[in-house]
């Protein structure tokens, strides 16, 4: 779980290491060339959406196998975008086939 921050400033305590290095743009502070930090299995990071980018997220995954003694799964060449809009799809088809759409219709008919 997490929740988000819009203004804040992370201070790194003890045996607390910066999450990930910026390219561009203010880190934790505006002079900060870090965002976020990590210690032990906890990490936070300003980035909203972070693990919507599949190569972070494989990343992190695998990091957090190998932590765990499993072999990382690596980078598949899979299209997340094309990925989720074909799971999209395929749970609209789903829906389609098993809900009554005409119990829909008289309910919005009857709302006019």
């Amino acid at each position: 779980t997490g929740y988000e921050l819009h203004e804040a400033i992370t201070i790194l305590g003890e045996n607390t290491k910066p999450f990930i290095k910026i390219e561009k743009g203010h880190g934790n502070t505006p002079d900060c060339e870090y965002d976020g930090a990590i210690k032990g299995n906890i990490c936070g990071t300003y980035f909203h959406g972070i693990f919507h980018n599949y190569e972070f997220r494989r990343n992190f995954t695998d990091y957090l196998r190998v932590q765990k003694g499993l072999e990382p799964l690596g980078l598949s060449g899979d299209d997340f975008k094309e990925s989720k809009r074909v799971n999209y799809n395929k749970l609209g088809d789903l829906f389609m086939e098993n809900v009554d759409m005409s119990f829909f219709d008289k309910l919005l008919e009857d709302l006019d």
